[in-house]
């Protein structure tokens, strides 16, 4: 901290949030935590309400912090593919549009309550609207990152998850367009924000269209420009914005949802990402530094509050989603997978209290809650499956149980099926096609067993049998219907498998079906000892037959031959997995 004392204050104050902050991100990283916490946390340390009083002024970090601000909803904008989002079908497109007017309704309790006890302060003119509309959107940045680490982002439940966090997206740019025009709501004024709105977001869009295409198509070969053009669109729809009488903020994500039609869009969003995450780790420290001392009674709100939120979604999510017969898994699943609070209600909130909408109150609890429900919603959703299958039972001993969508309640009838596959990797579509090429007497006589409801419902339409079922249990094993089995493949390597592993799958088979024998797979030497020691009949390792394939490649080539696997190009592989 020495080195920083004879810079300017801005200098000083900025270096020391980003050290703070890369102290504390590695820790959250040791620990399995969002980074995003470990952002406020070093704000709250840094701070003088609750930390140590390093920073007293918090205008000189939040001067720049704004920055990562409009930065990150430009990238939001960037992310939303809104021709994805008129391909997602009914289910998805209903859920995303209904839920957050159904939460907002259902959390409007949550404000009530507050005045009625007073357990914090002052909410301030608009606070009740700010915390239940807040407390109706999701974490993308917490929510996308375990769906991605539990390989669910392509199920039936996370495919609605992504479609109603994306459409959230979009009912808080409704929400910023009319943000300013809120201290005045009359008719009027409102409908001439939403008009300016429209007029902003048409124009930006036409240039789209028929400007920014010839612009970046010269720039394109210099990278330097191709950055430093992508931001000046950002920063100048961002100033039209302002200058309309609309936030910044709104202008930021007008221009990503334009851009977002660009050919050059992955190279966009990859250039300006490192420069968002710079400024964005300012905003939340930002943040943090106006976080006031948590009392007993903010602390037991902000519990409370999570809890509420929690509920809020199974209220909202499970009924809506069984109506749209989407099921009880897909309904409960998503339920629990919102619970995280979003990190945008603390922007929208930010703004508001800029505003003059809001009291800090409204801040604190925002904050509390979402932290509370990130931390805990982390742990909830990597045990959604077992949570689920717990209700499922309760709903099923009572009569309530409805057939999902995606097959979660159907069994498998693995007697009249010798051949198991356990769990749909590419290598088991890969084996699939080889049979279904030469020998298609036998794909009759295959049952396979996975959790992705899309893969499974390709294969029913290609007449196999199959089953919804996690690896990792014994007793979804059981009721997948595989104590039949011949021959079990497990093609899934062990970094892919969530909760088990090959070993274990081979020990649930020795009592599931004791006769049959197990093709497992392995990617190191010592496993597939271990495998063959443990009783496997066959152990896949793929890098050695990659390895295999490339010397019978490289020694046709050396020959003056073409390379076998070359042959093989033209011919058409009629996969599941592509």
């Amino acid at each position: 901290m020495l080195v920083l004392a004879n810079v300017p204050s801005i200098l000083s104050d900025l270096g020391r949030a980003i050290l703070a902050a890369a102290v504390l991100a590695f820790l959250a990283r040791a620990a399995k935590q969002p980074l995003l916490l470990a952002y406020v946390a070093a704000g709250v340390l840094l701070g003088s309400n609750v930390g140590f009083g390093v920073i007293t002024s918090a205008e000189s970090v939040e001067a720049i912090s704004s920055l990562g601000l409009i930065l990150l909803l430009y990238l939001i904008g960037l992310e939303i593919d809104v021709q994805a989002l008129r391909r997602a079908g009914r289910t998805v497109l209903l859920a995303g549009a209904l839920q957050v007017p159904l939460n907002l309704a259902v959390c409007l309790v949550v404000p009530v309550v507050l005045k009625a006890t007073g357990l914090v302060g002052p909410l301030g003119t608009y606070g009740a609207l700010y915390l239940a509309f807040g407390l109706s959107l999701s974490s993308t940045l917490v929510v996308v990152k375990v769906l991605y680490d539990k390989f669910e982002l392509d199920t039936l439940p996370g495919r609605i998850t992504l479609g109603v966090l994306v459409l959230q997206d979009l009912w808080s740019i409704l929400f910023l367009a009319v943000q300013p025009s809120l201290t005045a709501p009359e008719v009027g004024p409102l409908l001439q924000a939403l008009g300016l709105g429209v007029a902003l977001v048409l124009g930006a869009f036409a240039a789209a269209r028929y400007l920014l295409p010839r612009i970046f198509r010269g720039a394109a070969r210099s990278p330097e420009l191709m950055v430093l053009g992508a931001i000046a669109w950002c920063f100048l729809v961002a100033g039209l914005a302002s200058r309309a009488g609309l936030s910044a903020e709104m202008g930021a994500l007008t221009a990503g949802l334009a851009m977002s039609y660009l050919p050059y869009k992955p190279d966009i969003v990859a250039k300006v990402t490192t420069v968002r995450d710079f400024f964005l780790t300012l905003f939340f420290v930002a943040l943090g530094l106006k976080v006031a001392a948590p009392t007993w009674a903010l602390a037991g709100t902000a519990v409370a509050v999570a809890l509420f939120v929690l509920v809020s979604r199974f209220v909202v999510m499970f009924p809506l989603l069984r109506w749209l017969g989407a099921g009880d898994r897909a309904g409960l699943v998503c339920s629990m997978n919102l619970w995280p609070a979003s990190e945008f209600a603390l922007v929208l909130t930010a703004i508001g209290l800029k505003l003059g909408h809001v009291e800090g109150a409204v801040l604190d609890v925002v904050l509390f809650t979402m932290i509370l429900s990130a931390v805990a919603g982390t742990y909830l959703m990597a045990a959604s499956h077992p949570i689920y299958v717990r209700i499922r039972g309760w709903l099923e001993r009572r009569g309530l149980a409805r057939e999902s969508a995606d097959g979660d309640a159907a069994g498998g009838h693995g007697a009249d099926h010798p051949i198991v596959l356990l769990g749909f990797h590419r290598t088991a579509s890969a084996f699939l096609h080889e049979l279904t090429t030469s020998r298609p007497d036998l794909v009759p006589l295959v049952h396979v067993v996975d959790f992705n409801p899309v893969v499974l419902d390709e294969l029913r339409r290609r007449g196999v049998s199959c089953a919804y079922g996690d690896l990792g249990s014994p007793d979804t094993l059981h009721h997948a219907g595989i104590e039949g089995a011949k021959v079990a493949l497990c093609s899934v390597p062990d970094t892919l498998l969530k909760g088990t592993s090959n070993r274990r799958i081979l020990g649930h088979l020795k009592h599931l079906c004791p006769d049959a024998k197990l093709v497992a797979t392995a990617e190191t030497v010592a496993i597939e000892q271990a495998l063959v020691a443990d009783g496997a009949s066959a152990v896949l390792v793929p890098y050695r037959a990659a390895g295999t394939s490339a010397l019978t490649d490289v020694l046709a080539l050396l020959e003056g031959r073409e390379a076998p696997s070359a042959a093989a190009r033209g011919v058409e592989r009629n996969e599941v997995l592509r």
